[in-house]
């Protein structure tokens, strides 16, 4: 049974302020987060595309060590003089003695597995910048074209390539795989 004040009313229950204290403060939340959400939103496209960005040297130098980064995976045995030539026109220093130094061992390893060399880009990215080097990431679709196999697969490589400009030209002076599969 209910009981009843002495005037015979029912007492008045607390639950409707307690619903519209809560409701109030829901809204509150949802009020503070709104604005919260609005103003970072508003932030990162004022901000967007300008912090951190590489500067144009350093995309140049991005973009050069791609190229690069391909035409030094990218060797066939039948053309293999063009080929080579091209991927040291584009080294320097430390990377170019190396190269020419083992042109001979790349070809006979070439010639003794029977196949050559393909790749293509996949990504490329600035690292960081030290005085006049560039450090930049490649990712490439590598791919060994073994004679007679009719369906070869390509395995992600990735490769970190310091670079340097001389001239107008940016060079690379040394490539490291990382993490190669």
């Amino acid at each position: 049974m209910s009981e009843r004040k002495p005037d015979g009313k029912h007492p008045r229950s607390s639950a409707p302020w307690i619903a519209a204290a809560v409701l109030a403060v829901l809204v509150a939340v949802l009020v503070v987060l709104l604005v919260r959400t609005s103003s970072i939103k508003d932030e990162n496209k004022r901000d967007a595309g300008n912090q951190f960005a590489p500067t144009a040297d350093q995309q140049r130098a991005v973009q050069s060590g791609a190229i690069e980064a391909a035409n030094l995976t990218t060797l066939s045995r039948a053309n293999y003089e063009t080929d080579f030539k091209r991927a040291l026109a584009g080294t320097t220093g430390t990377l170019r003695k190396d190269l020419l130094a083992k042109k001979g061992a790349y070809l006979s390893a070439m010639n003794a597995g029977k196949f050559d060399l393909k790749s293509s880009v996949v990504e490329s990215a600035f690292e960081s910048q030290s005085g006049n080097k560039v450090l930049i990431l490649v990712t490439l679709n590598g791919t060994h074209v073994v004679d007679k196999v009719t369906s070869p697969i390509a395995t992600p490589q990735r490769l970190e390539l310091t670079m340097v400009e001389q001239g107008a030209k940016w060079l690379a002076t040394d490539f490291v795989a990382v993490g190669v599969q």
